[in-house]
């Protein structure tokens, strides 16, 4: 090996370095869009989910918690905690208007909006569309949270979101059990 390729060696593996240590820095630091950004959660969660709020708070994010436990642990953890009963989801968007009139009364201007639950997600989305915050439509949480809805909803988009595989499964499946059905038509008739 010669003086030059040695070089170059080292070059490009010092290149390779340095962007391993860029990609590592990206993925490790949190982006400066959140910093100072203020975050309602509706649901504090179980004691495995407590970790999360010193992390938002380490990467600069406030988090204003809604919960309806009183005395919920991570209430000395977030930066503002408001405790509201909002269990009875058939009444969400009284729970809404509620929890806005509550968060506005403390003077919060949020970011953000949203919820670890599958059940808050109704909630959340008719929360953000009273603050002008981004978020789903409380149509498509409802879909979401409807196993019914999102299999009608999606058996509308057959074509565009199965693949050939499935598609060519069920063409058989179909074929197998119209050709039972009309045997067993068939048996029936000449009984």
């Amino acid at each position: 090996m010669n003086k030059a390729s040695l070089t170059e060696g080292i070059t490009i593996d010092i290149l390779s370095k340095t962007k391993r240590e860029q990609k590592a820095s990206v993925i490790n630091t949190p982006n400066d869009v959140m910093i100072g950004k203020q975050v309602i959660v509706i649901g504090g969660g179980s004691y495995r989910s407590w970790s999360k709020w010193p992390e938002a708070a380490s990467y600069g994010i406030k988090v204003i918690l809604v919960d309806i436990e009183d005395n919920h642990p991570s209430r000395d953890i977030v930066c503002c905690y408001i405790c509201y009963d909002f269990s009875h989801h058939t009444m969400d968007h009284a729970h809404a208007c509620k929890i806005v009139q509550l968060i506005q009364d403390q003077g919060i201007v949020a970011d953000g909006c949203l919820t670890f639950y599958d059940e808050c997600t109704p909630l959340t989305a008719l929360i953000c569309d009273q603050l002008g915050l981004k978020g789903m439509s409380y149509k498509a949480a409802m879909i979401a949270n409807s196993k019914t809805e999102t299999h009608h909803i999606l058996g509308l988009y057959v074509d565009k979101y199965q693949t050939k595989a499935f598609l060519q499964n069920l063409i058989i499946s179909l074929k197998k059990k119209t050709a039972s059905c009309c045997h067993k038509a068939l048996s029936f008739l000449q009984y």
